[in-house]
């Protein structure tokens, strides 16, 4: 899964580099299902260290409904919000192991990657150990 996952995340930000930003004319019309939501996967990955990216900031970038947005997630199985926060978890790890970040607080870290709610942050952190 993690192999077929990170081919899918190539695909999708290549996909975002020829297409443009913004994706505008992959709306459902136009585009397959996978198309538009490996866009909306790449637009997540990018953008995953604002705090404020929801379904309505992702909808402005795909020019669609946000009951699309929630459709195209929900048909991997996960919500919105569990990619996102699948998306920032795996920044700040990353940026955790970096060893140029070696003198910055856990917490700096955890807001630097949208992750602003360090309650929240310590509670998913603690059930993946």
């Amino acid at each position: 899964m993690a192999g077929r996952r990170r081919c899918s995340r190539m695909f999708g930000e290549n996909l975002c580099v020829v297409v443009g930003h913004p994706a505008g004319s992959l709306t459902e019309a136009y585009a397959p299902r996978d198309l538009r939501l490996e866009v909306l996967l790449a637009y997540v990955r990018r953008n995953c260290s604002d705090s404020d990216l929801s379904p309505a900031t992702a909808v402005t970038h795909m020019r669609v409904s946000v009951r699309s947005v929630h459709k195209l997630t929900e048909w991997t199985e996960h919500t919105f919000g569990e990619w996102l926060l699948d998306e920032r978890l795996h920044r700040y790890v990353r940026m955790f192991r970096d060893p140029a970040q070696v003198r910055r607080k856990t917490s700096d870290i955890a807001r630097t990657c949208g992750l602003n709610d360090l309650s929240h942050f310590n509670n998913v952190f603690s059930e993946l150990l």
